[in-house]
């Protein structure tokens, strides 16, 4: 039968006709059992199922597109009306911005930054970011998560095939959760970007990341600055992309670990896959001369676009590393930025730089900036 519905204060009334006044029925959200949408009985757009009182009805709407609406809003309004009652059984309040989330079912952006989120508004929020359609971004920043956060989170992440952006910077996320992530990452092929910065994946968690890396291949930026990774870890990512290609060009790694044996494997990875990465990040670590000579020496062989290098222990007064400096700026075209403060460039590495900003206003060349 064609109905048509309203959906109102936990409430999904069903009218006769559009015009209709009066409702032929309703059912609670609060009782009823919603299923997934399924494509059933060789219908070519998927129902909705709802048990209500141990009584299945399928829901179908007039398009996919329609049909999805409908579930998206649907489920947002019983998630907001569980999570309510589970939080005020606790005798706890609720969290605003989960309520908000709630009820505006196809915002593109999920921001819930620098504040605490609880397990409970995780969970009630995981079956909504699994489905949702509409959103693009989701970021949990500081916001006091741990590995018990995240393997509900990543559950979500894993259903969903629309997200492009996670953000789960400064959490409490070791190698455990890390490993979550990564298994949601080798079933999910829309995130474009990870950024993981601040949190505690360490060696182990980047290994689990990396071996995520080939059955996600759509992934371009991967942060993971300061997560106490050291050479073993940079490694086993800089295997993981030369095994098989990836869509992965941003690779940080700031403020972790790394030595001049790990600086030494990615100049190795940057000669023999110049197309592989453009951006590297691996300032504020503990690489010192021998790997920034070795760095240095392979950028004329790659198609780098950035090296971030600064804040090291390298000696800044070297004048070995100044020549270099030079020599790689006028020799990889590619290149626009390379940072290795607090260096001091001496006049040659400078008339470098200026000829490369007199060509680059000209069109035919790239410019760097130490």
């Amino acid at each position: 039968k064609k109905r048509w519905f309203v959906l109102k204060d936990g409430t999904l009334s069903y009218f006769a006709s559009r015009d209709a006044s009066v409702a032929k029925g309703s059912i609670s959200l609060a009782t009823c059992i919603i299923e997934g949408l399924t494509v059933r009985d060789g219908s070519a757009q998927p129902s909705m199922g709802l048990t209500v009182d141990g009584r299945q009805m399928l829901l179908q709407a007039e398009t996919k597109k329609e049909g999805v609406a409908w579930y998206l809003a649907i489920n947002c309004m019983q998630q907001q009306l569980d999570y309510s009652r589970k939080v005020a059984a606790e005798g706890q309040q609720p969290d605003p911005r989960v309520l908000a989330f709630f009820k505006q079912p196809f915002r593109k952006t999920l921001a819930l930054d620098d504040h605490p989120l609880s397990l409970d508004a995780t969970t009630a929020m995981e079956s909504t970011i699994r489905f949702h359609s509409a959103l693009h971004t989701v970021s949990f920043s500081r916001a006091g998560l741990g590995d018990t956060h995240i393997e509900t989170l990543a559950r979500a992440l894993a259903g969903n095939k629309f997200l492009r952006r996670v953000a789960l910077e400064g959490n409490g996320i070791t190698s455990v959760g890390s490993e979550l992530l990564a298994q949601a990452l080798a079933k999910n092929e829309s995130i474009v970007e990870l950024r993981l910065a601040g949190n505690l994946c360490g060696d182990d968690g980047a290994v689990a990341l990396a071996g995520s890396l080939a059955s996600h291949p759509g992934l371009s930026v991967l942060d993971l600055t300061a997560n106490s990774i050291g050479d073993a870890g940079l490694g086993a990512l800089l295997t993981a992309l030369g095994a098989t290609p990836t869509g992965l060009k941003t690779l940080q790694l700031s403020r972790n670990n790394v030595t001049d044996a790990g600086a030494g494997m990615a100049a190795r990875f940057v000669s023999a896959h110049p197309d592989a990465l453009v951006s590297i990040f691996l300032d504020a670590n503990r690489v010192g001369d021998e790997g920034i000579v070795a760095l240095l020496e392979a950028l004329p062989a790659s198609r780098l676009q950035e090296l971030f290098a600064g804040l090291n222990l390298y000696n800044a007064g070297s004048s070995t590393l100044r020549r270099l400096v030079a020599d790689a700026i006028t020799r990889t075209p590619s290149l626009r930025h390379v940072d290795l403060s607090p260096l001091v460039l001496d006049e040659p590495a400078i008339s470098a730089l200026r000829l490369l900003h007199t060509l680059d206003a000209a069109g035919s060349a790239s410019s760097a900036a130490v």
